[in-house]
């Protein structure tokens, strides 16, 4: 909450088309702040195509003032927040000094903007993640080498969920850093088979269930992305981990 208080007394707002916005400080030079406005614009509309979304809510993109990038800072890498009157994207003002780290910030953050407005905020953690980071492009190889020597770190649906959730306020640690990069992987492999607009309709099918069938799911148990993933890849939350699993360890 501070950090975004500093952003918005110490910057300013640019409209760049009726749904998208972005905020960062106003003594920012003009072509900082023209090429900003080209990465913002252009990232969030491929992720839009990717996914299949056309974007109705508007988005502000918010960047961190500098003091604000600190470890007493909670997600100080960056979040989305569901807001009124726009969805919230926030990164570090920092992350522009790598235009490729800053490129890939902006799609795993707009990848949850598409989420919660195709699903209707109903989206489980793992879930979202991985979409999000198969938007960013950014899984890491050296956890495809751990998973190739055996080691026992792959988590089922529940417990990678939960491994996203609590304090981020100092260093990221070794967990949940698996977490996103098994997250990262089940979104690449899902992403690989069907194509990313399958991503986009595992949303959908999240929030299309009729009330009959929501009765049914409440009363068997049934979680919501494993009814979505079967109704779009015909396969449940445990297959899917298994084979993206497996996809992982066979990989070159």
């Amino acid at each position: 909450m501070e950090a975004e208080w500093r952003a918005r007394e110490y910057g300013e707002i640019r409209e760049i088309s009726e749904v998208l916005m972005v905020e960062a400080p106003s003594e920012l030079e003009e072509s900082s702040w023209e090429w900003l406005v080209e990465a913002v614009r252009a990232e969030f509309e491929a992720v839009c195509q990717r996914l299949g979304y056309e974007p109705e809510e508007k988005v502000l993109v918010s960047l961190m003032v500098p003091e604000s990038d600190a470890p007493w800072t909670p997600y100080r890498h960056g979040f989305c927040v569901d807001k009124v009157p726009y969805d919230k994207v926030v990164l570090p003002l920092g992350l522009m000094r790598n235009e490729g780290h800053f490129r890939n910030g902006l799609r795993h953050e707009f990848g949850h903007v598409v989420n919660l407005n195709l699903a209707q905020g109903r989206m489980g953690m793992w879930l979202e993640e991985a979409i999000a980071m198969r938007m960013g492009g950014d899984v890491d190889g050296r956890y495809v080498a751990e998973l190739k020597q055996g080691a026992p770190i792959w988590m089922g649906p529940d417990e990678l969920s939960e491994a996203f959730v609590g304090d981020r306020r100092g260093a990221t640690g070794e967990g949940l850093w698996r977490a996103y990069e098994q997250a990262g992987l089940i979104g690449q492999y899902l992403g690989e088979l069907r194509g990313d607009s399958a991503l986009g309709d595992v949303a959908r099918a999240m929030a299309n269930n009729s009330t009959w069938k929501e009765i049914a799911m409440r009363v068997t148990g049934q979680s919501d992305e494993d009814e979505a993933l079967r109704e779009v890849f015909g396969m449940g939350e445990d297959e899917v981990f298994l084979r993206a699993f497996e996809a992982a360890v066979e990989s070159n």
